[in-house]
């Protein structure tokens, strides 16, 4: 992605043009967490890439120990920062 260039205006024939671009956000992939692992060591695994972690239990009475599920999931890529929730049960 073009982020700025400079002259912005006008130029003149065969003088220098500069384009600055962006790689776009740095990404990370979502590790295999499997269901039925810990929370705890899911939570940390995340947490170790610069994600954000959203525990949500998966009934409203449900525990908190382990996964039943990852979104987004494994494999894909997310950039830095984003939220990964973990539902629990």
């Amino acid at each position: 992605t073009v982020i700025s260039v400079s002259p912005n205006d006008k130029a003149t024939e065969f003088s220098n043009v500069t384009v600055i671009v962006s790689r776009g956000p740095r990404m990370v992939t979502i590790p295999d967490i499997s269901r039925g692992s810990s929370a705890a060591d899911a939570q940390a695994q995340l947490q170790a890439l610069n994600l954000k972690v959203d525990l949500q239990p998966f009934l409203p009475f449900a525990g908190t120990d382990h996964v039943y599920a990852v979104d987004p999931g494994p494999g894909q890529s997310v950039p830095v920062g984003s939220t990964v929730t973990i539902t629990t049960y």
